[in-house]
């Protein structure tokens, strides 16, 4: 299973990806689940970010592993664990703006690293319009907020005290 969790800064994502991956891994507690970080922390902002972040993790039972560019170099050890990849618009960032990144390749770059065929920009409207249009339907919670599964109490609690 894939699971893309969109939204704006702040909008709650992480929490409930963390909260996702906790139910998707709890048949298997005993394998650590992998949390690749790509934040670059180039700023005290960013630093408090990835503190904030480890603190909302710290009891789920994640690896980190930190992967500012080349997610092909990524190694994982179990290959039946679940891996929250955080964040693909900082991977995005990193690899076009980075040294050591892709540089002008930075879309076929992570095309590839994610098995996607294409890596585009579409407004919500014309989201909402294409699955309409195959009959699909259509959840907009990371853009709003209200998802279709609660996000559990704990995280809940956690994003109140860490909203920024």
């Amino acid at each position: 299973m894939l699971a893309l969790i969109t939204g704006g800064s702040g909008s709650g994502k992480s929490a409930y990806a963390e909260a996702l991956c906790v139910r998707l891994q709890q048949d298997r507690r005993e394998t650590p689940m992998v949390y690749i970080a790509t934040m670059y922390p180039f700023d005290e902002e960013s630093w408090r970010k990835i503190d904030r972040h480890r603190e909302l993790r710290k009891n789920k039972n994640f690896d980190t592993v930190e992967c500012f560019t080349g997610l092909k170099n990524v190694e994982l050890k179990e290959h039946d664990t679940t891996v929250l990849l955080e964040c693909m618009s900082n991977l995005t960032a990193n690899e076009m703006y980075q040294e050591e990144g892709a540089g002008n390749r930075t879309v076929e770059e992570v095309c590839r690293l994610i098995g996607a065929d294409s890596l585009q920009y579409l407004p919500l409207d014309s989201l909402k319009a294409m699955a309409q249009n195959l009959h699909l339907g259509f959840c907009d919670a990371c853009f709003t907020g209200d998802y279709v599964l609660p996000v559990p109490e704990e995280s809940s609690r956690q994003l109140t005290i860490n909203n920024d």
